[in-house]
């Protein structure tokens, strides 16, 4: 007749293969996910800086990083030139200020350089 031990081994097998598909599967998804609303935020923020008037011809990038975590903040890290302090506070309240509004956890990493001749190079 055939081993029934055998037989209850390669369902168990097949089981195990089908959860664990499954799990990756889900992690995929929640991966895309997490860096969909990363994009959308960078966004959010990139196109707050371009159409304000004191930032949006200084050399500043804001770039979000999209851990996989939901319970994690999302980094958002600021960085380019500003010519005067004042400029750079505008830009990183600007950011914040758009980071608030999207209502999700977030951290800003600030890489700005104040340099005067960032208003001459934009």
């Amino acid at each position: 007749m055939g081993d029934p031990g055998g037989a209850t081994i390669a369902i168990l097998a097949m089981l195990v293969l089908f959860v664990v598909i499954g799990i990756a599967v889900k992690l995929f998804d929640l991966k895309h996910k997490r860096e969909e609303e990363g994009l959308a935020l960078q966004a959010r923020v990139t196109d707050a800086l371009l159409v304000d008037p004191t930032t949006g011809q200084l050399p500043i990038t804001a770039t979000v990083q999209a851990p996989l975590s939901r319970g994690a903040p999302m980094r958002i890290v600021v960085s380019g030139y500003a010519p005067t302090a004042q400029h750079k506070e505008t830009a990183l309240a600007l950011v914040r200020r758009e980071a608030e509004s999207s209502g999700v956890r977030f951290e800003i990493e600030d890489h700005l350089a104040v340099e005067p001749e960032a208003q001459r190079a934009a």
